[in-house]
């Protein structure tokens, strides 16, 4: 006989704990027809449970205590990973895009986040830092304050309609007063309500 140790139950024989030095395997009850195994830790409570009708390994741990340390190799999960429950955040992947799915909200506290690709977002974006403005681009880029103040920081001239700091194809409305800072270029007509000139003109 194969087993150098086993175990079975009374009432229907089925085994139990088989220890076979023939194929250098420890098996816990037979195949279609498993058995519930719990390992003891040190403390009270804390166990690691393969519970077979569930069909799932469970760790009871100590709160605020690390229960499971892969100290070296990978960890690999071909569904889901949950979070929480069974049915709440999850990450998951086909193999080719990764998906994280979070409850109302995620939350990433990292100082710098890195996407080398592209950003896709079907949602509405909200940015903001700790100090109240937005920078977009390198430091002289684009920045937006706590009270919506748009700075473009870029001190490039325009010469026509297609240059400058700032290209807009389609038009502008403004409710409120226009500063130009030097020329002013109009290509086709200018229609004004009223003209003010402090200035000389040139006609």
């Amino acid at each position: 006989n194969a087993e150098a140790f086993l175990v079975r139950k009374n009432s229907d024989g089925g085994d139990v704990f088989t220890i076979d030095t023939t194929n250098s395997e420890i098996t816990a009850g037979v195949d279609g027809a498993g058995v519930d195994v719990i390992f003891y830790s040190g403390t009270s409570g804390d166990n690691l449970t393969w519970d077979a009708s569930e069909e799932v390994l469970q760790i009871t741990g100590t709160n605020g205590a690390t229960a499971l340390d892969v100290l070296d190799g990978d960890v690999r999960v071909v569904d889901t990973l949950y979070f929480y429950d069974r049915g709440g955040e999850s990450i998951s992947s086909n193999g080719s895009i990764l998906s994280i799915a979070g409850g109302n909200e995620i939350d990433l506290t990292a100082t710098a986040i890195d996407v080398n690709g592209t950003f896709d977002a079907s949602g509405a974006v909200g940015l903001a830092s700790s100090s109240g403005v937005t920078t977009i681009g390198s430091s002289n880029g684009l920045t937006v304050s706590a009270a919506g103040v748009l700075t473009v920081n870029s001190a490039t001239d325009a010469t026509n309609s297609t240059s400058g700091s700032v290209i807009i194809d389609g038009g502008v409305g403004i409710a409120k007063k226009l500063y130009v800072g030097t020329d002013l270029d109009v290509d086709g007509t200018a229609n004004l309500d009223a003209v003010d000139i402090d200035g000389a003109v040139n006609m």
